[in-house]
């Protein structure tokens, strides 16, 4: 077998995995390894994902695609694309091949994870819609929602500001939205969902990998202080915040929540806003005992998924009345869409 072939073989085995994983396993030199990793990449098929230093490579599917289906299969993309929307240039084929590799994912029914185009193939199929019209549409809505964001940020402070009379939050950030128009749930929004369920490990290391680096830079840019990190409603051996909260190991102090209550009633369950504002008062605290010499200048609340935001709202009041912080930033892993301009051009 050919070296360009055992690569293929690692990466459709081990993915995703990264170039150094790759080296060391294979026993080729590093130059030679990125050759051949960009190779594939402009053969489609394998694709690449991240930025240096963090880079991953991926196949399309678990089980690969050889040349010539791959090859096949942007061809026909190209040119239903073509027929059906004039606004992507042919230069941009491939660019858009790649946001639907990187963007899609879908969690079937019998828990297998289908990811990229072949998932958005089947998707289309299942609904009989046109592969080609609804891959248009989705471009187009992914190019839409870059307008609310800012260096891979949702400002959602605007929202916050006119849902709740009183402002409390300094600013409050998505990372993305829980679920879009017509497509459903985001990439993040699905794996937040399933990870949380099914406590699956892997779920949560692919859900660190796309949040460590904004939490990070948030922490940096806003100078936080201390973080404080919103419990779960119910409990459970493997939890998805904790996780992320221990992979992170984070210098920065924290403030310890803690959640109470004889039945554990989940947000989402919650239909009004007031009752999801009663759900966040009553049973979100500061841990017993917890002292502080000295108020923090910016405290940072992270959640994994926001809808009302009545949890960053109603947690952010006790942090400031008890003087833990002179300032409380908000940032959710997926919130929603409501509250925001509707994307009507799709």
């Amino acid at each position: 077998m050919s070296t360009i072939e055992k690569i293929f073989e690692y990466i459709q085995a081990n993915q995703p995995t990264t170039p150094h994983e790759i080296q060391k396993n294979i026993g080729v030199g590093k130059v030679m390894i990125h050759r051949h990793l960009k190779k594939l990449v402009i053969e489609g098929r394998i694709l690449k994902t991240g930025t240096a230093p963090k880079v991953y490579y991926k196949t399309l599917n678990r089980k690969g695609l050889s040349k010539e289906e791959s090859t096949k299969q942007i061809a026909e993309l190209k040119n239903e694309l073509d027929k059906h929307s004039k606004k992507i240039a042919n230069n941009c084929i491939q660019y858009s091949f790649n946001s639907i590799e990187d963007h899609w994912l879908k969690v079937q029914p019998n828990g297998h994870i289908d990811r990229g185009l072949p998932s958005f193939v089947k998707w289309c199929e299942q609904r009989n819609y046109t592969v080609a019209e609804f891959a248009v549409k989705y471009l187009e809505t992914l190019e839409n929602l870059k307008k609310f964001k800012s260096k891979n940020f949702i400002n959602a402070t605007n929202k916050f500001n006119e849902t709740y009379e009183v402002k409390v939050l300094e600013k409050v950030f998505y990372l993305d939205f829980a679920a879009i128009e017509i497509f459903g749930r985001t990439k993040l929004s699905e794996l937040i969902l399933h990870a949380k369920f099914s406590q699956e490990k892997t779920l949560v290391n692919e859900i660190y990998h796309i949040v460590e680096s904004p939490i990070k830079n948030l922490i940096k840019k806003w100078d936080i202080n201390t973080v404080g990190f919103i419990p779960h409603s119910i409990p459970r051996k493997l939890s998805l915040m904790p996780k992320i909260e221990e992979m992170l190991q984070l210098p920065t102090p924290k403030v310890p929540l803690i959640k109470v209550g004889e039945i554990r009633v989940a947000q989402k369950s919650l239909k009004k806003t007031q009752d999801r504002i009663t759900n966040a008062r009553d049973t979100i605290f500061i841990e017993p005992g917890f002292e502080l010499h000295k108020p923090y200048e910016r405290c940072l609340l992270i959640d994994d998924a926001v809808g009302s935001g009545a949890t960053l709202q109603e947690t952010a009041k006790k942090i400031l009345d008890k003087n833990i912080a002179k300032k409380v930033y908000g940032l959710a892993l997926v919130g929603s869409v409501k509250g925001f301009e509707v994307i009507s051009e799709i």
